[in-house]
C-alpha cells in the first residue's frame, strides 16, 4: 500500500510539471490557435443568432397578439358604425320634429292675425285663355290662301303672258295679222285635267281639314 501511495504521489507532481509545458506546446501549434479563433468567432457568431432569436420571438409575439386583435376591433368598430347610424337617424327625426313643431306654433301664433281660407280650389281650364283658336285657324286659311294667290300674281308679273290679241296689240302697238290656236294632244289634255283634279281635291280637303278643326273647337268650347 505504500508503494502504491508514493507511485500515485510520483505520477501527480509528474502531471503537474507535464500541464504547463502542453500547454505551451499547444500554444505554439498554429493550428490550436487556428481553432481557437475559429471557436471564438462561432461562440459570437452564436451570442448574435441568441439575440436575434429573441427580438424575433419577441416581434412574433406582438403580431400574433395583434392578429388576435383585429377579430375584436373590426367588431368594436362594426358596433360603432351601427351607433352612429341610430343616433343619426334619431337626430334626424328630432330635427325634423323640432320643424314641425316651430312651425305649428308660428301658425298658432298668427291665426289671431290672419285666417287663411280656400273657397274655391284650383282648377286647370280645358279650354285654354289665349290665343282664340277658332280664329286663329281661320286667319291660317285665309293667309294660306292669300299667299297661294299672291304666289300666283307673282309668277305671272316675273313671267307675264299675252291672253288675246287686243293686249298684245296694246302693249306692242303693232298690228296683229292672226292667231295661232293651240292645238292640246290628248296626253297633254289628260295631264290637264288631272292638274285642276289635283288641285280641286287639294282645296276640297283644306276646306275639310279647316271644318273639322272648327267643330272639335266648338265641340270642347260647348263641354267646358
Amino acid at each position: 500500500m505504500r508503494i502504491i501511495a508514493q507511485l500515485q504521489e510520483r505520477k501527480k507532481a509528474e502531471a503537474k510539471l507535464r500541464k504547463p509545458s502542453l500547454r505551451a506546446a499547444q500554444a505554439q501549434d498554429p493550428v490550436h490557435r487556428q481553432l481557437t479563433v475559429t471557436l471564438a468567432s462561432a461562440e459570437a457568431n452564436v451570442a448574435a443568432m441568441k439575440a436575434r432569436v429573441a427580438e424575433f420571438s419577441k416581434r412574433y409575439n406582438e403580431l400574433k397578439a395583434a392578429a388576435n386583435a383585429v377579430p375584436q376591433v373590426d367588431a368594436e368598430y362594426t358596433q360603432l358604425t351601427r351607433d352612429y347610424e341610430v343616433t343619426r337617424r334619431n337626430y334626424e327625426s328630432l330635427l325634423s320634429r323640432r320643424e314641425s313643431a316651430q312651425i305649428s306654433g308660428d301658425m298658432e301664433s298668427r291665426s289671431s292675425v290672419m285666417d287663411f281660407r280656400v273657397i274655391d280650389p284650383p282648377q286647370v281650364p280645358s279650354v285654354p285663355k289665349a290665343p282664340d283658336r277658332r280664329l286663329l285657324m281661320s286667319l291660317v286659311l285665309l293667309v294660306a290662301l292669300g299667299g297661294g294667290v299672291g304666289v300666283a300674281l307673282l309668277i305671272s308679273q316675273i313671267r307675264p303672258t299675252f291672253n288675246d290679241e287686243r293686249r298684245l296689240r296694246e302693249v306692242s302697238g303693232l298690228q296683229v295679222l292672226g292667231t295661232v290656236v293651240m292645238a292640246w294632244t290628248d296626253a297633254q289634255k289628260a295631264r290637264r285635267t288631272r292638274g285642276l283634279v289635283a288641285l280641286l281635291v287639294s282645296f276640297a280637303s283644306l276646306l275639310s281639314a279647316y271644318a273639322a278643326i272648327m267643330a272639335a273647337l266648338v265641340l270642347t268650347a260647348s263641354r267646358a
